[in-house]
């Protein structure tokens, strides 16, 4: 997946957390079980409203701003999403799981708070900032939902 726009960069971050919704589901389907499965569930679920958040923010932005250029930005172009969630269904230990989520978002989070400072549109700096704060707010609430499962 190449990443030249703004609107790259918001279909990137949405495939991962569509393909770790994916992983997560097939995860705990496939004999999974306990807080591990309870844990991949409960992170499909969440990272498919994730991913159809991510998708009614590309609708709501700024054309202008989706077709902002990154690729000036950015060093070495992110991962493919595929490599980001490949992890994620290696190993059916709680940790592997928390581990392999945590990763594809810090990901996500490194590459936008690198290009949030670089915005050089209001309209690109706002998409950046809403994409940013969506994603932390989510790992958090993922992290909170960990802790109570890994205390089960």
């Amino acid at each position: 997946m190449k990443i030249e726009t703004l609107g790259e960069l918001l279909n990137w971050s949405s495939a991962i957390h569509a393909g770790l919704a994916d992983r997560m589901a097939r995860g705990a389907d496939q004999g999974a079980d306990g807080p591990v499965r309870w844990l991949m569930e409960y992170v499909a679920k969440h990272e498919a409203q994730m991913s159809d958040q991510l998708d009614g923010i590309e609708e709501a932005a700024d054309r202008s701003a989706l077709k902002t250029w990154v690729y000036d930005w950015l060093q070495h172009p992110p991962p493919r999403p595929e490599t980001v969630i490949d992890a994620a269904d290696r190993e059916h230990a709680f940790e592997a799981v928390a581990k392999a989520v945590f990763d594809a978002h810090n990901e996500i989070m490194m590459v936008l708070r690198f290009l949030v400072d670089r915005a050089d549109t209001p309209e690109a700096k706002e998409l950046l900032a809403r994409m940013l704060g969506l994603e932390e707010g989510h790992t958090r609430q993922i992290a909170q939902q960990m802790h109570r499962i890994g205390d089960m």
